[in-house]
């Protein structure tokens, strides 16, 4: 049985406010990020890291590779060109494969294309890696 609503204990964030699922984006966006940190920074969150890099060798430093060479210049934003599939607004880069040579051979998505494309529901349209990524 529920208790009154009157006696359920409301959850706050860090700067007192009340916590609403229709506030939550707006009041605790920086509580999330504050605590993200502190995970991450934890014995737990850098355990959790370990994991993920001897489990995914490349994903992390693919990715990185890719965020440097945005700020360098010689990739644009991906936001600002269109999806490689349907030609909607992208929104990430795709990898067709970690190796280290083929770090900046991506080429951009939309979320949508983006999750079909590791679903193996479509295929990856970029001719550098042909027969590596058929989908068949």
């Amino acid at each position: 049985m529920k208790p009154p609503r009157n006696q359920i204990k409301r959850k706050t964030s860090a700067n007192g406010s009340v916590f609403s699922p229709s506030t939550a984006p707006t009041l605790l966006a920086a509580d999330y990020k504050a605590a993200h940190k502190r995970y991450n920074q934890s014995e737990k969150g850098k355990a959790r890291y370990r994991r993920y890099e001897a489990n995914h060798p490349g994903h992390w430093r693919a990715k990185n590779a890719v965020s440097h060479a945005i700020r360098a210049g010689k990739l644009p934003r991906a936001d600002s060109l269109l999806c490689m599939n349907c030609f909607e607004q992208a929104k990430d880069y795709h990898h067709p494969n970690y190796k280290p040579e083929n770090w900046l051979k991506v080429f951009p998505v939309c979320k949508k294309c983006h999750r079909k494309l590791h679903k193996k529901s479509v295929p990856a349209p970029c001719a550098d890696t042909k027969g590596e990524n058929d989908v068949r």
